[in-house]
């Protein structure tokens, strides 16, 4: 009589060995999430952190993302722009906006970094000087603000912009801080213009001077 068949001891099942083989997968995924984590950490703890770069905090370091603070990092399709040489559609800032302006501000005219979004369809520069000060124009569509009110109430409410404009685009506002002033000028459809100065001085002189040069790109556009 044929004795009933058995299996190989020595090899697993095959279900057995896929269970295996998943856990081995996890097991290993896991490895590699703790360490990517252990290395996140020790490269914060050596560069003391990262420093903010939205516009609309006033960084001390040249921006990144939107002058709109909680705006997150876009993708551009432009970077490191020479004046003039705007891409198909996007706002030559750096051509309307006054070289003597800049140099007012800066104390000298250095070469503008400009961006064009692709998230939200905007253009940015910065001018960055040599002591790290630098200003900021922008001119994108910003889903936080899509009407005139909810414009309104983020930049009095939320970014603390608390000198309104009169006279300039639909709305206006202006604030200040120890490092620096910065404008937002609403155009209507979620349009705004940003000019943000970063370097400490005279609030008063800075608001007249983020003011000046809004009006002078708002009237060019």
């Amino acid at each position: 009589m044929p004795l009933p068949f058995r299996s190989d001891p020595r090899r697993p099942d095959p279900k057995t060995h896929a269970r295996l083989d998943r856990r081995a997968r996890l097991d290993r995924r896991a490895r590699l999430v703790g360490a990517g984590a252990l290395l996140t950490l020790a490269l914060a703890a050596c560069g003391g952190g990262s420093s903010p770069t939205s516009a609309a905090t006033t960084p001390t370091a040249p921006p990144t993302t939107s002058a709109d603070a909680s705006a997150v990092s876009e993708p551009t399709t432009v970077a490191s722009q020479a004046p003039g040489a705007g891409a198909a559609g996007a706002v030559d800032l750096a051509g309307l906006t006054p070289a003597d302006r800049i140099t007012q501000v800066l104390g000298e005219s250095p070469t503008p970094e400009c961006e064009t979004s692709v998230a939200f369809g905007g253009d940015s520069c910065v001018w960055t000087a040599t002591d790290g000060s630098w200003v900021k124009v922008e001119h994108r569509m910003t889903p936080e603000t899509p009407t005139l009110d909810a414009f309104t109430k983020r930049m009095t409410g939320t970014l603390g912009l608390d000198q309104p404009v009169e006279g300039l685009g639909e709305a206006s506002f202006i604030g200040t801080s120890s490092r620096g002033a910065r404008i937002a000028t609403y155009l209507g459809d979620g349009l705004v213009v940003w000019v943000v100065i970063n370097k400490g001085g005279d609030a008063a002189a800075q608001s007249a001077q983020v003011k000046a040069m809004a009006e002078m790109i708002i009237a060019a556009l």
